[in-house]
């Protein structure tokens, strides 16, 4: 599996198929993680983990403060507070 970029969208492809994306907006220096989507047959092996903390390294390479909006990045975040110094608050 590996990961692939554009330009509002992190991509986790297995077989050269999308089997998760990470939607995102990017606006005066808050990258907002607007959805994280996991294909059905892939749910509960962790991969929209990986997503997040593929976000994650997103932003820091990018100095970007983030924003979650969907559910499960609150959720993440909430349950990982070592990223805490991420958020913009």
């Amino acid at each position: 599996m590996q990961f692939s970029y554009d330009q509002e969208n992190i991509y986790l492809i297995d077989n050269d198929y999308a089997i998760a994306k990470a939607n995102f907006t990017v606006k005066n220096n808050i990258l907002s993680i607007n959805h994280i989507i996991v294909e059905k047959q892939y749910r509960g092996k962790g991969i929209a983990r990986q997503l997040m903390l593929e976000v994650i390294k997103y932003s820091e390479k990018n100095n970007l403060l983030i924003c979650p909006i969907c559910e499960y990045a609150k959720m993440f975040f909430k349950h990982n507070s070592k990223y805490d110094h991420l958020l913009n608050n």
